[in-house]
């Protein structure tokens, strides 16, 4: 997940440019390395954004390691995450997902077959073994994989509506402003495996496809209007953030703004309600 920022970070021009992930990255390379040849790690990957090579100021560092199940092994990728990101003052934040090899391979873990799709295509940056040769899958229904998804997704953006800590708040605003394209990307993996169809695939990578793409799912199960005000709610916070920075908007136009994005939860917690029944309508003859 990406990031939206505190009026305070933006002042102090605590944002990341291309030398603070060049810097997270090297240094992300020589400790992953060093715990690969001590056999903690087995591999890694980096994926999202900067494993495609094309981070922005609001990109955060998503990694995918494998370890050896040993308390060393644990600590060591711990460790790696923690060095990487003070490198840079925490200016990227760097989300982990870590396992064992055997927990893994074994297919009991959160991470569902679309999303492996998603970590194991396209590109990415692997450090030792590709994690992709150790990770297998529940063999869970299409149709209950995306409702899963989607009812939690729903939940998390309610909880940070109602959280009175702006922390979360922020987290929550990041979460819907990338909810079409999140949503929309799982939504057309399940369709296209049900439907024998190939609206999602590796090719829509970039976002400007992927989004095309995305809003032309939404559109046929009549659910376009909101996500496409979503994603223009996205592509203006980009905006928003560059005149805080430039001096251009004051603290309290700022805290306003975000006080309607904030609002924005509830719309969005309704549109993915739609979403949800206009799924099961689509889909109720393949269950």
């Amino acid at each position: 997940m990406g990031r939206a920022f505190t009026y305070d970070d933006l002042i102090a021009k605590q944002v990341p440019d291309q030398r603070d992930f060049d810097i997270v990255s090297d240094v992300f390379k020589a400790h992953i390395q060093e715990a690969i040849d001590a056999n903690l790690v087995h591999g890694a990957l980096v994926y999202g954004s900067v494993g495609a090579g094309n981070p922005g100021p609001r990109s955060d560092k998503d990694v995918l390691a494998v370890h050896d199940g040993s308390d060393e092994g644990f600590e060591v990728v711990r460790f790696v995450v923690a060095a990487s990101s003070q490198a840079v003052e925490s200016r990227i934040p760097i989300h982990a997902i870590s396992y064992s090899a055997d927990v893994l391979s074994s297919g009991n873990h959160e991470i569902d077959r679309f999303f492996g799709e998603h970590l194991t295509k396209g590109k990415r940056l692997v450090y030792g073994t590709d994690p992709a040769e150790y990770l297998r899958h529940a063999d869970s229904p299409a149709y209950f994989i995306f409702e899963e998804y989607l009812r939690n997704k729903i939940r998390r953006l309610a909880d940070a509506y109602v959280s009175p800590d702006p922390t979360k708040e922020l987290e929550g605003i990041q979460r819907l402003l990338e909810a079409p394209l999140a949503t929309g990307r799982k939504l057309g993996q399940v369709l296209d495996e049900l439907e024998g169809t190939e609206r999602i695939s590796v090719q829509n990578g970039d976002k400007q496809s992927m989004t095309f793409a995305v809003l032309t799912i939404f559109e046929k199960l009549g659910v376009y209007e909101p996500a496409a005000k979503i994603l223009a709610a996205d592509a203006d916070y980009s905006v928003q953030m560059v005149r805080v920075m430039n001096g251009e908007m004051s603290r309290k136009d700022y805290e306003d703004y975000i006080a309607e994005l904030r609002s924005l939860l509830i719309h969005g917690i309704r549109w993915l309600n739609a979403v949800d029944i206009a799924f099961g309508e689509q889909t109720a003859k393949f269950r």
